[in-house]
């Protein structure tokens, strides 16, 4: 029982690295409740089939279109006009 426990628990660390984004955004989504996690005690941890649940429900067709960058976003490195 530990083991395979222990094996679906990830650390914030590891679930930034799994996601590629930064640390900060990891626990900034769990303040705000967008990413589902367990606290115990100071510690966050976040079950490995829960977070591949959350992962599977933001990706939609639109975000993988590109739509995503549609409604007045500008894409990274675009230019942001005159300075």
């Amino acid at each position: 029982m530990g083991s395979e426990a222990g094996d679906r628990l990830l650390t914030a660390i590891e679930v930034a690295g799994l996601l590629r984004i930064h640390l900060v955004t990891v626990y900034a989504w769990c303040a705000e409740g967008r990413l589902p996690s367990i606290k115990l005690g100071r510690k966050r941890l976040f079950d490995r089939r829960e977070l591949e649940r959350w992962i599977a429900n933001q990706t939609t067709p639109e975000r993988e279109a590109g739509a995503h960058l549609a409604g007045g976003r500008r894409r990274r490195g675009a230019a942001a006009g005159p300075r």
